[in-house]
């Protein structure tokens, strides 16, 4: 959107903004992976996610943004999620750039697998080929800003992308990596979001 919305200084949206930015900057890895800010329509969900993703981009801290919209050409369409993001990633997370494109150079019909795949493939494997010491190190985790999930297209495929992330932010070998995510508090996605694991990793904002 141009031009992009952003908080008003002293707004609740600008203090919202700023306990986000505090969660950001958190240098502890057992720190809440995940932050969910929802409520209804025309509550400044995007211009946080906006000003969140300005600010960490600033700070070297945005691995990557995507914002869903549904009234752009494919701006519902869940399918680009984690390509999009893998490529920001590459460009913005220090090591990432070579195994990312080396997954890419190995098999270049990667974008058009299932969003499970490309996870795998272009964002959790390459993390896992960096040296432990640099996915291990003080260095507080980079920021993943993701808008208006209720506005991608089909309740399969926005429960499919929490549930990823939640094996994701929940693995084994940790990921540098929390997310932001937005919405509306449809139901399906708080149905999802009520799941055992992810429950139990995100913080939950409410702003209306």
């Amino acid at each position: 959107r141009y031009p992009p919305p952003r908080c008003r200084i002293g707004t609740r949206a600008d203090i919202t903004a700023k306990d986000i930015f505090i969660w950001a900057r958190e240098p502890d890895p057992s720190t809440t992976k995940i932050v969910w800010l929802h409520g209804p329509p025309n509550t400044a969900k995007t211009a946080i996610a906006q000003t969140v993703s300005e600010v960490c981009h600033a700070e070297g801290r945005l691995a990557g943004s995507f914002f869903f919209d549904q009234h752009r050409c494919g701006g519902d369409d869940g399918r680009y999620l984690f390509s999009t993001l893998a490529y920001q990633i590459a460009m913005n997370v220090p090591g990432m750039r070579e195994p990312i494109n080396l997954a890419m150079a190995h098999d270049p019909t990667l974008p058009t697998k299932s969003i499970a795949v490309q996870l795998q493939s272009l964002i959790i494997q390459p993390f896992q080929q960096l040296p432990l010491t640099s996915t291990t190190s003080s260095k507080t985790p980079m920021v993943v800003v993701i808008d208006g999930l209720d506005q991608c297209w089909g309740q399969e495929t926005r429960r499919d992308i929490l549930l990823l992330i939640a094996d994701l932010a929940s693995s084994v070998r940790q990921i540098p990596l929390r997310f932001l995510i937005t919405s509306q508090s449809g139901p399906d996605i708080c149905e999802v979001f009520q799941n055992y694991t992810l429950a139990c990793m995100t913080r939950n904002i409410v702003i209306d």
